[in-house]
């Protein structure tokens, strides 16, 4: 193209195509997959004069390019260098294209040392640079290596971080003081143990990086629009479902479910008792409600009660049903399909396969598509074969055996390795020489053998599953050292699941100490500590707090034998939910004169759902005519279980009443605070030869518990 210059002289113009120059000559991963972030210079796409300006800027260019494309060569080397493949890299170069203009010398290498110090090794550096290439892109050398420690501060280990960085890529680019850590602080203020906390960090790391401010928002919402309280072990879970759902999308979850036949209330109903529901998708639904409700005929009410029903693959739903199918049409079970569809893997096995080998020896290769090689089937093929979190995949089988194996060895049946390998399946992938027989010999040292060594590791498997054998050993022994004996250090051990990973002289010497500073006893605090070990397992700032909060707040005097009570509902409650827990009791009629005097004679009553409490005004205020002022009084009548004791007794002594059998008639109080047996000798015993239907009415109502006791009776009066 021709053009005239400046003073009439015809010059050529360039027109150079950015690609022209920024495609490289060579095939190589880097040229081809980073063009699209190589930077067009202006100059090159419109015409102008043969200048040396021109000239040069071109040139330059060319130059500039020849550098990157240099670099690009070297940063794709380097990544194959430290281990990774041509799939990986190319996946690398795709998402983070920057990375291949990256510097080798001066900011991969130093990162890349960052990691290995920081205990990212061989598989483990190359899982998370494949997973997670932004921390070589984004994230200064300092800031990288002083959030991993952070990181390694709050979770308790690396392979801890290492799983939490490769699920949120974003988890070291923000803020961690100003993100994550106020909203850790945050949740711990809703009574949340540093454990599900860390759980919680380590998988869904996502929902902790987001603006403090609108996990506020989502926490009050989990209360105020799921109903679930923060006590509840799905609270968490209700916090996940408000974290991924807008309000508009939640609201349309709702009207999902109404349109397959749920009610409002069944909705909420669902979502208290399992939250992760409102995710499923409207497919997922679907299938399940044709399957449950229009082909086998099943009400919604009885999805409700068995919520795991809807979250199950149609895969595990359709094998187990033509297997239960089967054995009905033969008559060989006559099971509930909630019953069989939540079995674990080994336990339907055991039930509803195994037993039948000989009648059905095609129902096994039918169900697992494996033949039955002889009269069982073997551990390591068990353990490949169980799923649903009960077993984990491990590439060594023979480790997840080996333990079964070894946990059988020293004692404990068939139904405690399953419930301990479902609660803790990480043990699956202990080694039985390096971890386990050192903590079993541990306990074992400590004085803890045969039967006792058995229910201690049954209650409370995390003994084996977590923390260090040396750190197992110092809390023994300061356990020891605190409780006066090996017997209840046992009884400790069996509670405090903490125990093993808990620092005890950090936490509960200091909570110990306090205690005792303020009058209580050593017999006393050793009681509460064999009760509420965990609580006391709380930083020590938290229980000096709430040790004030129970004199100045519900006006418990340390002398009290309720003290302690109160120590432990300010523990369990917030600030701001205790204030609930008091609104909520002035809405029924209690004054706040009546809520202190309630408090200070059974602080335990704060712990009361609002359902309970409005039964219980409604039969004793509405129904009997009590004043509040007495329910306060005597508030251990809103402890009692309507259904066992409060309707039966109250039947009982109606009808004595009316028969003229009683030669006064006791308060209330009095025969709702008899013990059982106290009841029987009292009001129902002595009228057994002239009301026997009163005696067998009242066994049948009172349920199975009371039916044991009469047994008792009779047994001891024939003998």
């Amino acid at each position: 193209m021709l053009n005239l210059c400046s003073n009439g002289v015809r010059g050529s113009t360039l027109l150079l195509r950015p690609t022209t120059l920024v495609r490289p000559h060579s095939a190589s991963i880097a040229s081809d997959l980073s063009q699209g972030y190589l930077v067009n210079n202006p100059a090159l796409s419109r015409g102008g004069a043969s200048t040396p300006t021109t000239l040069t800027k071109v040139l330059v260019c060319r130059s500039s390019l020849e550098k990157k494309k240099n670099s690009r060569n070297s940063a794709t080397d380097f990544l194959k260098d430290i281990g990774l493949d041509d799939s990986q890299v190319e996946n690398i170069a795709n998402s983070h294209p920057i990375l291949l203009r990256c510097r080798v010398e001066k900011t991969l290498i130093p990162k890349i040392k960052v990691l290995r110090d920081f205990g990212f090794c061989g598989s483990e550096l190359i899982s998370v640079i494949a997973s997670n290439p932004i921390l070589l892109t984004n994230v200064s050398r300092d800031s990288l290596s002083a959030k991993l420690d952070l990181l390694k501060s709050i979770l308790g280990s690396v392979e801890n971080v290492l799983t939490a960085v490769k699920n949120e890529k974003w988890l070291l680019y923000v803020g961690l003081t100003s993100v994550l850590q106020p909203n850790l602080e945050l949740l711990k203020s809703y009574r949340l143990c540093d454990e599900r906390l860390q759980k919680l960090l380590v998988k869904n790391p996502k929902y902790l990086i987001r603006n403090p401010k609108e996990v506020q928002e989502r926490l009050v919402r989990v209360e105020q629009v799921l109903g679930i309280p923060r006590e509840s072990a799905m609270f968490l879970h209700g916090f996940k479902v408000m974290s991924s759902l807008s309000k508009r999308h939640l609201e349309f979850k709702f009207e999902m479910f109404k349109r397959y036949g749920w009610s409002e209330s069944d909705v909420l109903v669902m979502a208290k008792r399992l939250p992760l529901c409102l995710l499923m998708s409207e497919a997922k639904l679907k299938t399940r409600v044709d399957f449950f409700i229009n082909k086998l005929g099943y009400k919604i009410g009885d999805l409700i009660a068995c919520l795991n029903l809807l979250t199950y693959s149609m895969e595990r739903i359709l094998r187990r049903y033509a297997v239960m199918q089967v054995l009905q049409e033969r008559e060989l079970i006559n099971h509930s399909i909630c019953t069989v569809m939540t079995s674990t893997e080994s336990r339907f096995l055991d039930v509803y396969v195994l037993p039948f080998k000989d009648e059905l020896p095609e129902l096994y290769e039918a169900y697992t598509g494996k033949k039955l090689v002889d009269s069982s089937v073997q551990k390591a093929s068990m353990a490949s074969d169980l799923s649903e979190g009960c077993l984990v995949n491990n590439p060594a089988l023979s480790s997840g055996a080996a333990t079964i194996d070894f946990l059988k060895d020293i004692g404990l049946d068939d139904s405690q390795v399953e419930k301990i390998i479902k609660l803790r399946p990480k043990l699956l992938r202990s080694d039985v020489e390096k971890t386990l027989i050192p903590k079993i010999r541990v306990l074992e040292d400590f004085g803890i053998r045969g039967s006792e060594l058995i229910s201690v590791i049954a209650a409370n498997p995390s003994l084996l599953s977590h923390g260090s054998t040396k750190n197992l050993l110092a809390n023994l022994h300061f356990l020891k050292s605190i409780l006066g004996s090996v017997e209840d250090a046992l009884n400790a051990l069996k509670k405090g699941k903490w125990l093993s990973t808990a620092n005890l002289t950090e936490r509960l010497q200091p909570n110990f100490e306090l205690l005792k500073s303020y009058g209580l006893s050593d017999e006393r605090v050793q009681k509460f500590l064999l009760r509420d070990l965990n609580i006391l397992c709380c930083h020590p700032k938290w229980v000096q707090e709430s040790l004030v909060g129970v004199e100045q707040v519900l006006g418990i005097p340390r002398e009290s034998g309720m003290f302690l009570h109160g120590l432990k509902v300010m523990i369990s409650h917030s600030k701001k939910n205790l204030e609930l827990k008091f609104e909520m009791f002035k809405r029924y009629g209690w004054s706040e004169s009546d809520v202190l005097v309630m408090v200070k004679r059974l602080p335990n009553c704060l712990n009361i759902s609002e359902a309970k409490l409005k039964t219980r005004v409604d039969f004793f205020v509405n129904k009997l005519g009590y004043e509040i002022g007495y329910l306060a009084a005597r508030p251990s009548l809103l402890s009692f279980s309507m259904e066992d004791r409060i309707l039966p007794r109250h039947g009982v002594l109606q009808v004595l009443q009316e028969r003229n059998l009683l030669r006064k008639i006791p308060s209330i109080y009095t025969y709702m605070k008899l013990s059982e047996s106290g009841f029987l000798d009292a009001y129902v015993l002595p009228f057994k030869d002239k009301l026997p239907e009163l005696y067998e009415a009242y066994a049948g109502f009172a349920g199975e518990q009371l039916a044991r006791q009469l047994r008792i009776i009779e047994e001891s009066e024939l003998s």
